[in-house]
């Protein structure tokens, strides 16, 4: 039996059940106290129903408990040996739960209180010894199926998936859709694998006694996919079929039966399995982070109370994915670019949320909870929870994808297998600021151009984005110089930078790392070579071949955007330093649209030249261009690094990219390191390095990076960081330049 099928039915054990664990423990406990008998019951003078004690060794006592609250539960006990046997020196709790580090401060509390050493055995303690003799072997197997095969054959696994989706079978597609992604070869069309999952999902309660027939299997593949042409998702739900009839189904000629093979429902049941405890151990890390943020937010929640809001963490984790999935569907059946933000989480808290809570939480306190609580999963998972919500994900895109259009295949080959991009600055400074993060996987944005370039793309800056950068990183420094007779807005790169932890007076010395005296420019271009794989190209000659009527209309859009940027960020007009932010977008913008009058017949997708943007303005620029000036519709050269993620994922060159490696895949950017910068960052800073002297330098960075985000927290969003703070800081730090 497998490993994780033995933990499954340990953590779902129910506590009418306790019979069956007391059976497990004492035949796990048998080699290590071979007298082992039980004192429970009778005569057990007020000590818990399930307490045992070795006949040799009255000075050791064991318990067996189910209990969930089992730090209280260890403590009543301890009081009770205490105050019945003096002698006993040693206190072993048996638990099917995951108890782990948690035990520390409750051992802690025993020894002191009740002169007891506590040796916990939770359900780690069974899984590493389940194959240690054929006697816990077959323990192990004895106590579990009466637990498992019930819980897999109810559909409530797969009906708590998708709880934003509103049928059962929609439900059921999404679970078996991401069972399969994860299952299935990486060089499968998306069509073949999608269909294969589908059939899966409607066969899921199938054995040689329950078949369905062909035509039923049809119309539950059709319920889950609806509004497509009936003969189309019946065609390729016929070939899926007769694929899987091969392999991993039954088909009964006669009749036109179908069920799943045994092999099958044993893979499937595993699958489940593995499923289920990701689902649990997002559960309890959601939990952690809940009691985080609450104290972060100083609001008083009791452990109850925070249980009551998992479900609504987990409702908005599943709709910002849906929603991301059916963003990038959408975009490839559009042929164009929908942009994603995070944002979204905050208008799904705000909308889904504030008329379903239960009595005793007020909205106003706990959409703002669930909305930092959603975020901080998304950027910073466990490893469980990462493999888990990627995988989700993904699933969630696949089936997107069918509702858009059934042949998601030939949608895909619509989209370009070899991208050329460009970054402009806002989409490249934060690669300068992820080497401040100590975990190379935590790199977000440098780890999403990695994985792309692995999937065939190639990533280029224009020597004015090389220039931005420059004045940047010197702005920076010049922001650290002056200290405290600095009275502008602090930069992002330095923000970043007392953000890590770090001592404010090492900054110049780090930013050495990417920029030099004697040849800057050329510093940062190599830098992002390095890092990143990026290479300088200029666009100057593709723009110059532009219609002169053309080109003037995207110049006077950028020079009216960086305008307006510059009134509404710092009531500053300096028409000189706009138009110069204004030619490096321009160069982007149109440079990469006239470097597509290369190429051979490609759709709105399947252009081969982009330009990767965080700004939000770059996004709409296509359509309010043409609206300004009554162009005809062009196709816009935009990119978000939302789309580069998923494109990595299920793109065309997907097989490019290890399944392992495409786990790693972000859910979302670190969108930190470009807003919420709270007030005071520097004094915050400070003031936790004096209080800390003397502690080392990583518990130091820490302390610092929790008050800052427990800050950002209490704060909230805060209108002058962002982009446009960064556009700000490279306005002020070019017009020191021009004075």
């Amino acid at each position: 039996m497998g490993r994780r099928r033995f933990e499954f039915a340990l953590l779902n054990l129910n506590w009418t059940q306790w019979e069956s664990f007391e059976h497990l423990a004492s035949m796990f406990l048998s080699d290590e106290y071979p007298s082992l008998r039980t004192l429970a019951g009778i005569g057990d003078r007020g000590r818990d129903a399930m307490l045992w004690q070795p006949e040799d060794d009255p000075s050791v006592v064991l318990q067996y408990s189910v209990s969930q609250d089992w730090s209280e539960k260890i403590k009543d006990t301890a009081q009770t040996i205490r105050k019945h046997f003096e002698g006993t020196r040693i206190l072993i709790y048996v638990t099917n739960l995951q108890i782990g580090a948690k035990i520390d401060q409750v051992r802690t509390d025993i020894r002191r209180e009740h002169n007891l050493f506590l040796d916990m055995r939770d359900a780690t303690w069974f899984l590493d010894r389940q194959n240690r003799s054929l006697a816990t072997s077959a323990a192990a197997e004895e106590f579990s199926a009466p637990i498992v095969e019930p819980l897999l054959a109810n559909t409530s696994l797969v009906e708590q998936t998708g709880n934003v989706l509103n049928s059962v079978e929609a439900r059921a597609a999404v679970v078996f859709l991401t069972m399969q992604w994860e299952d299935g070869a990486r060089d499968k069309g998306l069509t073949k694998l999608s269909f294969e999952a589908l059939v899966k999902a409607a066969l899921r309660d199938t054995d040689n006694d329950r078949r369905m027939s062909r035509s039923a299997v049809c119309v539950a593949v059709r319920s889950m996919i609806q509004y497509h042409d009936r003969a189309e998702v019946d065609k390729h739900t016929n070939s899926a079929l007769d694929r899987l009839a091969k392999r991993q189904i039954r088909h009964w000629k006669q009749e036109d039966e179908f069920c799943l093979s045994f092999v099958e429902r044993q893979r499937r049941t595993e699958a489940l399995i593995e499923f289920e405890l990701l689902n649990r151990s997002l559960d309890l890390e959601i939990l952690d982070m809940l009691r985080r943020n609450s104290a972060a937010l100083e609001q008083e929640f009791g452990t109850g109370e925070l249980k009551k809001v998992v479900p609504y963490v987990r409702r908005g984790l599943e709709s910002f994915l849906m929603r991301r999935g059916e963003a990038f569907a959408q975009s490839l059946s559009d042929g164009r670019m929908v942009v994603f933000t995070v944002e979204e989480i905050k208008e799904i808290c705000s909308t889904h949320l504030c008329g379903s809570l239960p009595a005793g939480l007020v909205a106003a306190e706990v959409i703002p909870l669930v909305s930092a609580t959603i975020e901080e999963v998304l950027v910073r998972p466990s490893s469980s929870a990462q493999r888990y919500l990627r995988a989700l994900a993904d699933g969630y895109t696949l089936f997107a994808f069918l509702r858009e259009v059934p042949d998601a295949q030939r949608a895909m080959r619509k989209v370009f297998s070899n991208g050329r991009v460009w970054l402009d600055t806002s989409a490249a400074l934060p690669l300068l600021a992820e080497i401040l993060i100590d975990e190379e996987e935590k790199r977000s944005y440098t780890r999403s151009l990695d994985f792309a370039r692995r999937a065939g793309m190639k990533f280029y800056v224009t020597p004015g984005v090389i220039e931005e950068l420059f004045h940047h990183i010197r702005h920076a420094r010049h922001c650290q110089e002056r200290g405290d007779a600095w009275r502008s807005r602090m930069p992002f790169l330095f923000s970043a930078y007392l953000w890590s932890g770090r001592p404010k007076e090492s900054f110049k010395k780090w930013t050495v790392e990417f920029m030099g005296s004697r040849q800057p420019r050329a510093d940062i271009a190599e830098f992002l070579l390095d890092v990143a794989g990026i290479k300088e190209r200029p666009l100057a000659s593709e723009v110059k071949q532009a219609n002169e009527g053309f080109r003037w209309s995207i110049v006077r859009y950028w020079e009216e955007v960086h305008l307006g940027r510059s009134l509404a960020t710092d009531g500053s007009r300096d028409p000189e330093v706009a138009k110069q932010l204004a030619n490096h977008d321009v160069e982007n913008f149109l440079g990469v649209i006239m470097a597509r009058q290369k190429e051979p017949g490609a759709g709105s997708l399947g252009h081969e030249h982009w330009w990767l943007t965080l700004d939000r303005r770059a996004h709409r620029a296509a359509k309010e261009i043409c609206q300004q000036d009554d162009l005809e519709p062009f196709d816009s050269p935009v990119m978000s690094y939302d789309f580069l993620i998923q494109y990595v994922a299920v793109g065309p060159r997907r097989a490019d990219v290890t399944k392992d490696e495409e786990r790693l895949l972000p859910l979302m950017l670190d969108m930190s390191l470009l807003d919420g910068i709270p007030e005071g960052i520097l004094e915050i800073a400070e003031s936790a390095r004096d209080e800390l002297a003397g502690l080392s330098e990583r518990l130091v960075r820490r302390e610092i990076r929790d008050r800052l985000n427990n800050a950002r927290l209490r704060r909230g969003p805060v209108a002058r960081a962002g982009l446009e703070a960064i556009e700000s800081d490279l306005r002020e730090a070019l017009v020191s330049v021009s004075h």
